[in-house]
């Protein structure tokens, strides 16, 4: 007997009217729901490969049809079906589910619904009307800005191998174990780039490279490419070629701009794919240093650009909301899009001025408009900031995260005074086995001779539930950021952990190292890690001797470590204070989710209180303090975090030049005045407001 009920439910994402059916003549459950969709942007990449993630454990068939227009159904579990039915905000979808899990489907696609598919709410964008024609020398064309800042260099064109590979044809089955294979292979890859972006820009931005590996994936892009393939004298490029391109076609014929600006993800996973089959170069390369046009990059091909190299990008189409923008922002570059044609009759190596806050990019420019437009925004010439390696007026020292050796070139060319996080997990996410010492040591080793006598502060593998790595399999985990992390997951593999501190101390005995253990909860934890470094410093025979410049400390990312910083201060050479992690546990909110990471920041006056705290302590045993979390770039945070106490600030290297700059023109009294006032304000929006006076008052004065 079929059972019918209706109800209604009011959340923050609007009203979801609830239709139940259960029970059928094929006695599978089954029912559907009228769900409306209240995001910004509607219902685009992001939030439909949440939808998708919904349902891969469960048994179901998911439908899914926009109300407004009638399109569809298609099915749940294809992103970009969900993704070309163009929902926009205000409209609704019609979702029916069927099978064993049909209950538990809808009501978690509900509850998706409700937070908003856990989407953050994006900032305005300023955006600047597009001139196609090509303009003279020294007259400015005029795109969309996509990302601050302001660059003087040489346009650098896009060279990609050609993917034009002559080869015979072969059967169908051939062919098919070609595209499987590519498309497999190109997932490896993006995967790779994935955790480096995650370690560069953060978790959340790095999601932008996982709705491209759920695309690669995607039965509506598989499906009709194999059946192509079944007919002879089909290739497996030709096939990907043609369902690639119509599925791009589809996203450019949605009636939402923001919508449309993802045909471009389409497009790459296209060429990725085929570049792939032919052996081409799976990303753009530059010939030099520069700023960097092309008609339009994909996500994954910003994601891998060689970030020592790029200092800007320029690009012929897209939108200030295409994921190629979002990460250049995320990264650091300056970027100016939609410039039109033009841009691409740019000459290989002329001089341009790309200015990320206008929008604009200027060809030839006059030495007049360069020092007008440059001033303080303009990146950091690698070849003259090294005459001023240190912050004025302050005892200052800003050092730059690392993640791989390929970085080393960007941090030499950054003026930074020491690698103040050298993020030694991301030196062997390629590795299938259990790094041994001398993997460890040619690893560190490789940095330490590119740092040039600089210090290298080397955090010991920071893997757990939430950073598995291939050598190091991770049992399952409820809460994976309360789980087995960091130095907690190295203590249970004390051997892995002996290896590493041996390779670090090798290193030690001819370059200036620092050990740090993270994700430290407890004094009795920091004694188990140092333990270590005592029995492999006996076991080296240098009768309890450090090596000169070897400091061990810890970094304070959990609330307890900062609570208890008189404990460890007695016993520690230094504190790190890791803000990101910091903060996300102060204020219980995910700092990967969406929807509760603008909880997590970092400017909370009770995370600056614990800050205040630990600096307190520190100082008391002279011992110092660094923070390497993401607010260590925050311009409002830097005269708080220094009148704190805090006295060094660990940045990406793009940020090395800016925030040394900053700091040269704070006032070390008023700072702690200013530092004094913000831990007794109540919310992290008005600390930012009155560290933006601050700012204001202290620029007026410069």
């Amino acid at each position: 007997m079929n059972q019918h009920c209706a109800n209604t439910v009011s959340t923050e994402a609007g009203t979801i009217r609830s239709v139940n059916r259960t029970g059928s003549s094929s006695n599978s459950p089954w029912g559907e729901r009228v769900i409306p969709i209240d995001l910004p942007e509607g219902l685009h990449a992001r939030p439909a490969g949440r939808l998708v993630a919904l349902l891969i454990a469960l048994e179901v068939d998911v439908r899914v049809r926009n109300l407004a227009t009638g399109a569809g159904p298609v099915s749940a579990r294809s992103l970009t079906s969900l993704a070309t039915l163009g929902v926009l905000r205000g409209q609704a979808i019609h979702v029916t589910a069927r099978g064993r899990d049909a209950v538990a489907a809808l009501a978690a696609i509900e509850a998706l619904a409700a937070r908003g598919f856990d989407e953050a709410p994006s900032p305005p964008i300023q955006t600047h009307s597009q001139k196609n024609q090509l303009e003279p020398p020294g007259e400015a064309i005029v795109g969309q800005a996509a990302a601050r800042g302001v660059a003087v260099a040489p346009a650098r064109r896009v060279h990609r191998r050609a993917t034009g590979r002559k080869r015979d044809v072969g059967a169908p089955d051939h062919e098919a174990g070609i595209l499987r294979s590519a498309i497999a292979a190109v997932g490896d890859e993006l995967r790779l780039t994935r955790d480096v972006l995650a370690a560069q820009a953060g978790a959340v931005h790095a999601e932008i490279l996982d709705t491209q590996i759920m695309v690669l994936s995607d039965e509506a892009l598989s499906t009709p490419a194999f059946l192509a393939l079944s007919a002879a004298g089909v290739s497996a490029e030709t096939a990907w070629a043609d369902v690639t391109g119509a599925v791009a076609t589809r996203y450019r014929a949605l009636p939402d701009a923001y919508q449309r600006a993802r045909a471009s993800d389409i497009e790459e996973i296209g060429r990725l794919v085929i570049a792939r089959i032919a052996g081409a170069a799976q990303s753009p390369t530059l010939w030099g240093a520069g700023v960097l046009i092309a008609d339009d990059l994909g996500p994954a091909e910003t994601a891998a650009l060689d970030l020592t190299l790029i200092r800007g990008i320029a690009t012929a189409r897209g939108g200030p909301t295409s994921h190629t923008a979002i990460l250049a922002r995320a990264l650091g570059i300056p970027a100016v899009v939609g410039l039109g044609p033009a841009v691409m009759t740019t000459v290989e190596g002329t001089q341009v001025l790309l200015d990320g806050d206008a929008g604009t990019l200027t060809i030839d420019p006059h030495p007049a408009i360069i020092a007008a437009r440059s001033g303080d925004k303009s990146v950091p010439d690698p070849s003259s900031v090294e005459e001023h390696p240190s912050t004025p007026g302050l005892d200052l020292e800003v050092g730059a995260n690392i993640g791989l050796a390929i970085e080393m070139k960007g941090f030499r060319a950054s003026g930074a005074d020491s690698i103040g996080l050298l993020r030694s997990e991301m030196l062997f996410l390629g590795h299938s086995t259990t790094p041994t010492v001398e993997d460890h040591h040619r690893a560190y080793t490789e940095v330490c001779v590119g740092a040039n006598g600089r210090r290298v502060t080397i955090r010991t593998l920071d893997s757990g539930a939430d950073k598995p790595l291939p050598f190091l399999p991770e049992p399952p985990s409820a809460n994976t950021a309360l789980g087995v992390r960091g130095l907690r997951r190295s203590l249970l593999e004390p051997e892995l952990l002996h290896t590493q501190v041996r390779a670090i101390l090798r290193v030690a005995a001819k370059h200036p190292v620092r050990i740090m253990f993270p994700m430290i909860s407890t004094v009795g934890e920091w004694r188990r890690a140092a333990d270590i470094v005592e029995r492999e410093i006996d076991a080296l025979g240098w009768n309890d001797r450090r090596p000169n410049g070897l400091e061990i400390g810890v970094m304070v990312e959990v609330p307890a470590a900062a609570i208890c910083a008189e404990a460890f201060a007695s016993e520690v050479d230094f504190f790190s204070i890791g803000t990101n992690d910091l903060a996300q546990y102060v204020m219980a909110a995910d700092r990967t989710n969406p929807a509760t990471s603008p909880l997590a920041d970092a400017l909370h006056p009770a995370v600056l209180r614990l800050i205040g705290e630990v600096c307190g302590a520190a100082d008391a045993e002279q011992c110092s303090v660094g923070v390497c979390g993401e607010i260590a770039g925050d311009p409002l945070a830097l005269p708080i975090l220094v009148g704190l106490g805090v006295d060094s600030l660990s940045v990406s290297p793009s940020l090395v030049g800016e925030v040394k700059r900053l700091a040269g023109r704070i006032d070390l009294d008023a700072a702690r005045v200013l530092a004094g006032e913000a831990v007794g304000l109540a919310s992290a929006e008005e600390v930012r407001e009155h560290a933006a006076r601050f700012l204001a008052r202290r620029s007026e004065h410069v």
